[in-house]
């Protein structure tokens, strides 16, 4: 609704009218919290949808080899012209010099049907493949966005906390005016709370900085053209203190990585899939045996000497191809296809070994986390009471003004420990759960 002011002049023309709205501005498109963050990622990723093309990709190339299973039916045709001079009725079609004829040809392969079904395995264990790298991506993708949705939460909490700086250090200035301009303090002291009082104002503006930035990657990661779409609610608190998680165990944890871990999976494999590259490399020692069933018919052929068109002929048998000599190249690509299957072996153990360390890593972060957020809590309550007793001193003058702003030091780097804690606490909780194999979630 739109209000409209008129003011006329003191004569009938000109008359100048403003229009003033109290429109409020629209609501932002989306909320967002931690769980819709992850969810909104997922579906912007670029590398979540490059792993769906992969995977749509080899779901076909495993049909296409599936169907090759089935008997084939190929058509050819064929009309020719034959003449012996070339007048004007060179190319004039006459029963003499006419030949047309088309062929339908059914074609099962028989021994090769053993390659053929191999080759279906290799594509089936290549589809695997696949989905569980579409998998692995979808929850990298999450995790991206948990993590710049963390981001943020840690730029809100170090913005209130410059700003609470400053509200502090504002009262400490003006409590320091006062006693300098009644003389209980010096001037080097009633300065040096004034450049306290700057620098804070500066680190207000560069915390701001970093929240727009945050806001700006938030937005970008979770494919929204703009932060001022998004409504994003500021927490005290981190997601592990808000549902009270339990630290899990850790050996049971060690084999739910070794069951879903994506990277194990795949390790595993590329196992399978070498193996079945050597077997089809030995399917190259088989013989190639096919029943043919050809049927053609002639449409316009002419015998000059009965002049009669010939039968339509049916022809049926095997086709037989082996290749029974080679100077050893089999046999060499065989050897080298057994390797591979030993280089992926080993590749499979060195990645279960990674994870495992991932998982001891990533728990221990936990544990260490845990620790520093509780610590951090009391040294928030420490420093917030030192402060306060040494406000209380400087009025008195029982301390100095470098007392002052070390205690403010103190209490504002113990809060920014406190958010750093809680960031990196929720954090290593959902990169524990990626390490395992399982979508992050709080």
């Amino acid at each position: 609704m739109k209000l409209l002011f008129v003011i006329l002049s003191c004569f009938f023309f000109p008359c100048t009218v403003f229009a003033i709205s109290n429109e409020k501005p629209p609501e932002p498109h989306y909320k967002i919290d931690l769980q819709s963050a992850m969810n909104l990622a997922a579906q912007h990723s670029y590398n979540l949808k490059a792993a769906q093309a992969n995977t749509n990709s080899a779901q076909d190339t495993y049909n296409s080899a599936f169907r090759a299973l089935w008997p084939n039916l190929t058509g050819a045709a064929n009309s020719t012209w034959q003449n012996n001079t070339l007048g004007q009725n060179a190319f004039h079609s006459t029963p003499q010099n006419l030949s047309s004829s088309g062929t339908l040809t059914f074609t099962q392969p028989l021994l090769g049907i053993i390659p053929l079904a191999h080759t279906v395995e290799q594509k089936n264990i290549a589809l695997k493949i696949s989905q569980t790298l579409r998998a692995a991506s979808e929850i990298q993708a999450a995790l991206l966005g948990a993590q710049y949705y963390l981001n943020l939460q840690l730029a809100f909490a170090r913005v209130a906390i410059a700003q609470a700086n400053i509200t502090t250090l504002q009262k400490s200035k003006q409590d320091a005016q006062s006693l300098f301009e009644t003389g209980s303090i010096y001037k080097d002291d009633y300065l040096r709370i004034l450049l306290q009082y700057t620098q804070a104002q500066q680190s207000l503006v560069n915390e701001k900085s970093g929240l727009n930035i945050a806001l700006f990657s938030l937005a970008q990661s979770l494919g929204i053209n703009s932060a001022n779409d998004m409504k994003v609610i500021a927490s005290d608190l981190s997601h592990w203190e808000k549902n009270n998680f339990n630290l899990p165990d850790l050996e049971e944890s060690k084999q739910i990585a070794f069951k879903q871990n994506q990277n194990i999976l795949v390790a595993q494999s590329n196992v399978q899939l070498a193996e079945m590259n050597k077997t089809l490399s030995e399917d190259n020692y088989l013989p190639s045996l096919n029943a043919v069933v050809s049927y053609t018919k002639n449409f316009n052929s002419y015998d000059i000497h009965t002049n009669l068109s010939p039968e339509n002929t049916v022809a049926y048998g095997f086709s037989l191809t082996w290749n029974i000599w080679d100077w050893g190249v089999r046999s060499a690509q065989n050897s080298a296809l057994v390797e591979q299957v030993s280089s992926q072996e080993y590749l499979s153990e060195s990645e279960k070994e990674t994870i495992l360390n991932s998982v001891v890593s990533q728990y221990y972060s936990i544990v260490n986390n845990i620790s520093a957020v509780k610590t951090a809590k009391e040294s928030v309550t420490t420093a917030d009471e030192a402060f306060n007793l040494v406000s209380f001193r400087f009025l008195n003058g029982q301390v100095t003004a470098l007392d002052l702003i070390t205690a403010q030091q103190n209490l504002t780097a113990s809060k920014a420990d406190l958010a750093q804690a809680r960031f990196n606490l929720d954090l290593a909780w959902l990169t524990f759960q990626t390490v395992l194999g399982k979508n992050p979630a709080l």
